[in-house]
């Protein structure tokens, strides 16, 4: 049933008939990430103006539900009238309490407030979208982005380069108080950042030559001598939450891997994997030496200075990034995999490539970073993980997992009845994900570095499980006439 209050931004109401057309429309046509978590959606209806009803096939989780109400709702007469596969600079019309105002394509693009939002008067948006406009700037480079924030040009920023945030905020408006830097607490939500390696690709299909270049990076002398001392050695699929394996497999989560019908990858029974730890001198010779006997092991061979496979082909490695500051991180770990005989290199393309390319597996190594929520559901697994989601253009599933141990757990957490349940079954996907040697872990952050000129006031706690800074946090007019003296 909908309240009689929701209003699109051209004044007409939001009705079932909208809400129908939107979930069969993201089923059909929508980005792939929308179509996973509307795989066990039959239909959609529209029983009355007010009252829709939602099919599902009986296989989705008692979440399901949960993440299918938080999709955006669309106007059914606007996409009658603009074709929903289209792209432009048109906005779409909306019923949120912003509404798209000025912009310039790669430049900059403002929101502005709607004054008569239907819902500002509800229990949802009291105390929320506190500015009248809100403007985002683009920039091609983090140092011009870097430079603007300096000048006052843009009030905010999230610092996510360590070098810049050890070194360079060393600039007058920080050091007389004009803007803040500090650190908020990350979210409770589980967590990873690492390097897809795309196992789709014949080269890079043996967990040991996935395991072997892991063991090419340095993470120690990387934090050290890159980091500033930041960051911690990623390790599983779900940092900072309760999912995480160890050690070996007890109890519960024992006999639920027993008790599986696919087969499980090498090791799983065993120790959990954990992430190489080098001597910090940048070359470790013993992790070299491993990733050498790993690297024999899944059949390359040498030739001359070069490693090759079974046809005389060299083992080439190509690292895709977007931007340039990770090429002064990835630099030691491909002179590290050159050393080996690996024709490594790093790609760095713009950002409308690297979505192309991430969107079709069009590379061999990339680095990603996600949140999964404080509860993992089963639909973003598969988005991630699962074999559904392998050959799909614009899933997330970039390492090309396709496992049915795997699926097989995803099943079970969609059926978890109860928080206990729930962790020992992704406890176990941990797991077994990590014994595939498909994503290789990074770093993680725990909390967020944050500069603002001092113009904004906020809530006294941050939010557990969201930064919604652009919703909850407002213009203080009194610290803006200070600063302005």
């Amino acid at each position: 049933m909908l309240r009689e209050e929701p209003r699109f931004l051209d004044g007409t109401p939001g009705t079932a008939a909208d809400v129908a057309f939107t979930y069969e429309t993201f089923k059909e046509q929508g980005h792939p990430q929308l179509q996973v978590e509307l795989t066990h959606l039959d239909a959609a209806e529209a029983a009355d103006e007010r009252t829709v009803t939602l099919r599902f096939n009986g296989n989705q989780s008692d979440r399901t539900i949960l993440t299918v109400v938080q999709m955006p709702i669309i106007s059914k007469a606007f996409f009658e009238a603009n074709d929903f596969t289209d792209t432009g600079l048109d906005p779409v019309l909306g019923s949120g309490p912003y509404k798209v105002g000025r912009l310039s394509q790669g430049v900059f693009v403002e929101y502005d407030r709607v004054e008569k939002y239907w819902g500002k008067d509800f229990g949802f948006a009291v105390g929320q979208s506190n500015f009248d406009k809100l403007r985002i700037e683009f920039y091609r480079s983090r140092v011009a982005a870097f430079e603007a924030f300096k000048k006052g040009e843009v009030y905010w920023r999230e610092e996510f380069t360590s070098k810049t945030w050890a070194l360079d905020y060393d600039f007058p408006a920080v050091n007389d108080g004009r803007v803040f830097k500090g650190e908020f607490p990350g979210e409770k939500i589980a967590r990873f950042q690492a390097w897809a390696v795309n196992t789709r690709r014949d080269k890079l299909k043996a967990p040991r030559t996935v395991q072997g270049i892991n063991h090419c990076f340095d993470f120690e002398w990387t934090r050290e001598n890159l980091f500033y001392g930041s960051y911690e050695r990623g390790q599983s699929f779900f940092s900072n939450s309760e999912f995480i394996a160890k050690g070996e497999p007890q109890g519960e989560e024992l006999a639920l891997l027993q008790s599986l019908k696919s087969p499980l990858p090498e090791g799983t029974l065993g120790s959990v994997p954990g992430m190489p730890v080098s001597n910090g001198s940048g070359s470790d010779r013993t992790l070299l030496r491993k990733a050498n006997q790993l690297f024999a092991a899944a059949g390359w061979t040498r030739d001359g200075g070069q490693l090759v496979d079974g046809n005389g082909q060299p083992f080439t490695v190509e690292i895709l990034i977007r931007s340039p500051t990770f090429e002064r991180i990835l630099a030691p770990f491909v002179a590290n995999l050159k050393r080996l005989g690996v024709q490594a290199s790093i790609l760095l393309v713009d950002p409308a490539q690297f979505r192309r390319r991430l969107d079709t597996f069009d590379f061999d190594m990339v680095g990603s970073a996600f949140n999964l929520g404080a509860v993992p559901t089963a639909a973003s697994l598969e988005n991630f993980f699962g074999s559904a989601t392998r050959d799909r253009e614009g899933s997330r599933n970039y390492s090309g997992i396709s496992n049915p141990a795997v699926d097989e757990l995803i099943e079970m957490v969609a059926r978890a009845d109860n928080i206990e349940e729930l962790t020992v079954r992704l406890t176990a996907l941990d797991r077994v994900l990590r014994n595939l040697h498909s994503w290789i872990p990074n770093w993680n952050g725990a909390t967020h570095r944050v500069a603002h000129w001092d113009l904004f006031g906020m809530p006294a706690e941050k939010p557990d499980y969201d930064f919604p800074v652009e919703t909850t946090w407002w213009w203080d007019a009194e610290k803006a006439a200070k600063l302005d003296r």
